[in-house]
């Protein structure tokens, strides 16, 4: 087996993945501090596995952790690997706090997590107010080095689109589902977004070059799909629009 890449704390600190022929068609495959952590055959692990010839390997996105300052201006971005954090200027993060030890702690992250070791430190490593020696560091936790208190965060985490709410659902004489606007109309279009019931006059309708149409909710904009059962739609001359234009044909003759 090739040389493995050189250890700290007793633990692989590479920077990506490792490939180790064993023999003839077996692999071992470290990924203990990836940058990007893989999937084998689909299913995505961490460690040194053995892999059969064959068998397949996608990279997949590395979490990139935040430090956000609560007491302590900025946001500290964690790089992957090891950060030594403390108030000496040799120190990949200096913290120029009087509270803050010389070398006060040391922070190791991986592709999914971040772990705290405390260095000896004389004011102590709270994470969440409790004091730690070594714990794992969560998303949405808070971590204190003496005085200075920051909170974990994950870059750039997608936020939950907003929807709105779609109006109360009521009934028509024999359970037939009204529109979510015009209660004495029935409904004959569900959004498959807000789950909205409307008629034909709350959607709007996109008419397609080579025929046929799709509709789409004025609530949230979208999708909606015809009701199994609903009564049929007016034809467009019985609409106010269609009105309308057969009054101003009648006007002109």
């Amino acid at each position: 087996m090739a040389q493995q890449p050189v250890a700290r704390n007793g633990k692989d600190s590479a920077r990506s993945p490792q490939i180790w022929v064993e023999s003839g068609n077996r692999y071992s495959l470290g990924v203990v501090h990836s940058a990007a952590a893989p999937f084998l055959s689909g299913f995505k692990f961490f460690g040194v596995v053995s892999v059969e010839g064959g068998a397949t390997t996608v990279s997949g996105s590395m979490s990139v952790f935040v430090l956000t300052g609560q007491n302590y201006p900025g946001k500290l971005e964690l790089p992957q690997g090891f950060t030594q954090v403390g108030r000496n200027p040799t120190n990949e993060l200096r913290i120029g706090d009087a509270s803050v030890s010389a070398f006060h702690c040391e922070v190791e992250v991986t592709a999914s997590e971040v772990t705290i070791r405390d260095l000896g430190s004389t004011n102590g490593t709270f994470i969440n107010g409790e004091r730690v020696s070594e714990a794992a560091l969560k998303p949405g936790q808070f971590l204190k080095l003496g005085a200075v208190e920051f909170k974990l965060e994950l870059a750039g985490e997608p936020e939950e689109p907003y929807i709105p709410a779609p109006p109360p659902r009521t009934f028509l004489t024999g359970n037939v589902l009204a529109c979510g606007n015009h209660a004495t109309l029935a409904a004959q279009f569900e959004c498959t977004r807000c789950k909205g019931a409307y008629c034909e006059t709350c959607v709007r309708t996109l008419r397609r070059p080579g025929g046929g149409e799709m509709v789409f909710c004025q609530n949230c904009s979208g999708r909606c799909e015809s009701i199994p059962g609903a009564p049929p739609r007016k034809p467009s001359g019985t609409t106010f629009l269609g009105r309308l234009t057969q009054t101003m044909r009648v006007k002109r003759r």
